[in-house]
């Protein structure tokens, strides 16, 4: 509490302390500094007007200093201006404050007291406070007596060393614990330094290496094909995590086991020939060909997928879905000549790599066909690419059907089309054949559309050869004989084969200088009638130079006498030319029939037909018509 000598009422001033120990200088200086201030504002001339006025003034008396407070003038007034009975108030509250924390004080050292002497005196329990026996149970404290220990140099000297020893094993602790951490350090940055260089590898190899999305901190490999189908374009991303020695590991065992295309080429139950399916390398095999293989499976997987959606809408051209299996008809009509291949098909199949064994020599053709396969599967993606990069069209609420692929489309057009290509060339090689028997000469040419294999020089023109609709022509070249001077007649067959509007299926169009319009059909057999009917025209006109003033029946395939000429004997009035068509494989049914009234020529493609030839035997029959 402050000092209020001088300002209270002589009823409330403290007693006089006098005290005849000597007061320490700082005790001085604080009292000092608590009457006068800062020394700063302490000088030599104003203590010595200070002493002045005093003696002047002489000494006070507590009425006077009471007077004093009474007054507006005073020292004191300057220091408190509040009413006097405010400061009463104040020293009163102060007071109280005190006393209650002197009681305070008093009755916490009653109860320590009491709880010390309640383990040995039962009566200490009535000086105990209520809150104190409810918190404390009695009797809990107790005290004892210690006499102090004399000073032992050896124990001291003992426990030196002990802390000397204790010092040293933290120390030689604390020296372990950093070799140890920094052999797991260096062991730590060795393992990230071959991670990166790991990933550093795969970066110079063309692998796309960045972050995984909703991953903090993981890097991973982007080896899918960014025009892939949803399914297999989210398939297309792997975390790359590092392993136990720092090496750069694929996550989710990819690949290890992978899927390949599989090409089966089948007569009837037997396959005949297989493609090669390429097969997973061993466990150690480096990230980045692991990698490549998980790449190249999920690649043959959209292939087998795209197939599949694909031959589900060629069901009308014979393609036939048998579990996981696409069977496609390699000849290109049912009604096809040959009865070996009519029962030639092609299965396309996904089979796993791990446990898929190659045949001994793979079937060139059934390699070409996987090949084609996953060529058509890359320019699906070249042409979403060119799709996606131009102007889309306008939004709409309809929602537009996810395109269907053109994978097995073109490869079934050349299939057809070679098949077909190659049936008309047998028949044409019989008929070739027969005519040569009569010694008529006729030989054949095939020309394509499309460039050679061996010609092609760009993945453009390459790509352009397999989606473009096969087409070629076949020009046959007649040299008919004559009793003056041969001559040569010629027509072509054009096929065509597409299954892309307008035109679905193999087509032939037969055409000659001398027909008004050429012959289109899509059947093969219909197709040789018209080239039967049309070599039996021209050798009707050959056959009626060989009769003077007879006329050639074009239509009727006959040489026909003319009215007014006479009959002599039983010659007849027309001579019949056809090359006629009889049961038998590749063309061994065909037959060229000349007939003149009773006597008929016939030459075949077996050994015993007729053997003289066309001239001679024409020769014959004109001199018994004259």
């Amino acid at each position: 509490m402050g000092d209020y000598t001088g300002t209270l009422p002589s009823s409330l001033q403290p007693w006089d302390q006098t005290s005849s120990a000597p007061k320490s200088f700082a005790n001085v200086l604080g009292r000092i500094y608590a009457e006068r201030g800062h020394f700063r504002d302490i000088t030599e001339s104003s203590l010595q007007d200070e002493l002045t006025t005093t003696a002047i003034a002489g000494p006070s008396s507590p009425s006077s200093t009471f007077s004093d407070v009474e007054g507006d003038d005073g020292p004191s007034a300057s220091k408190d201006a509040r009413p006097r009975a405010e400061q009463l108030q104040a020293a009163r509250r102060e007071v109280i404050q005190h006393i209650v924390s002197a009681q305070n004080e008093t009755l916490l050292a009653l109860d320590f007291v009491s709880l010390l002497l309640s383990k040995d005196l039962k009566q200490a329990e009535s000086s105990m406070s209520p809150i104190l026996k409810q918190s404390v149970p009695t009797g809990s404290l107790g005290m004892d007596i210690w006499k102090g220990m004399p000073e032992d140099t050896e124990r001291l000297k003992t426990d030196e060393l002990l802390a000397r020893g204790k010092r040293l094993d933290g120390l030689k602790g604390a020296a372990d614990g950093l070799s140890r951490a920094e052999e797991r350090l260096r062991e730590t940055v060795e393992k990230e330094r071959r991670y990166w260089d790991g990933l550093l590898g795969l970066r110079e190899q063309g692998w796309s290496v960045c972050r995984i999305p909703r991953e903090k901190g993981g890097l991973g490999v982007r080896y899918g094909f960014t025009e892939a189908m949803g399914e297999f374009r989210g398939r297309g991303l792997a975390a790359l995590r590092m392993g136990t020695e720092g090496e750069v590991v694929l996550d989710k065992g990819l690949g290890r086991e992978g899927k390949g295309l599989r090409v089966r080429i089948m007569r009837g139950k037997e396959v005949v020939g297989e493609s090669r399916v390429k097969q997973t390398d061993d466990d150690e095999a480096d990230v980045g060909r692991r990698i490549k293989m998980a790449r190249d499976s999920l690649f043959e997987e959209e292939l087998w997928h795209e197939a599949m959606r694909e031959g589900r809408e060629l069901g009308s051209y014979g393609i036939r879905l048998r579990g996981d299996t696409i069977i496609i008809p390699a000849s290109h009509t049912e009604e096809s000549l040959n009865e070996t291949s009519a029962h030639e098909t092609i299965e396309i199949d996904l089979v796993s790599t791990d446990n898929h064994y190659n045949p001994a020599t793979p079937d060139p053709t059934a390699n070409s066909i996987a090949t084609a396969l996953r060529l058509l599967l890359s320019h699906t993606y070249r042409q979403r690419l060119e799709q996606r990069s131009q102007i889309p069209p306008p939004l709409s609420a309809n929602k537009r059907d996810r395109p269907i692929s053109q994978i097995i489309r073109p490869l079934l057009s050349h299939l057809h089309h070679r098949s077909a290509t190659t049936a008309l060339q047998t028949q044409l090689s019989a008929l070739t054949a027969l005519l040569g028997k009569a010694q008529i000469k006729m030989s054949t040419s095939t020309s394509s559309s499309l460039p050679s294999l061996s010609d092609t020089t760009s993945t453009k023109s390459l790509m352009t050869s397999l989606t473009t609709r096969p087409e070629s022509t076949t020009t046959i070249d007649l040299t008919l004989p004559s009793p003056t001077a041969s001559r040569s007649e010629s027509f072509n067959i054009t096929t065509t084969t597409s299954f892309s509007p307008p035109f679905y299926g193999t087509s032939f169009n037969l055409g000659a200088s001398h027909l008004q319009r050429e012959q289109r059909t899509s059947s093969l057999q219909e197709l040789l009638q018209h080239v039967h009917l049309l070599v039996s025209s021209y050798l009707t006109v050959s056959a009626a130079e060989y009769f003077s003033g007879w006329t050639a029946d074009r239509r009727g395939r006959k040489v026909v006498r003319p009215r007014g000429l006479e009959v002599r004997g039983d010659s007849g009035e027309e001579v019949e030319v056809e090359v006629e068509q009889e049961d038998g494989e590749g063309g061994q049914g065909l037959a060229l029939r000349v007939a003149y009234g009773a006597q008929v020529v016939r030459w075949v493609v077996a050994e015993d037909g007729e053997e003289r030839a066309w001239s001679e035997v024409m020769g014959e029959i004109a001199a018994k018509a004259r």
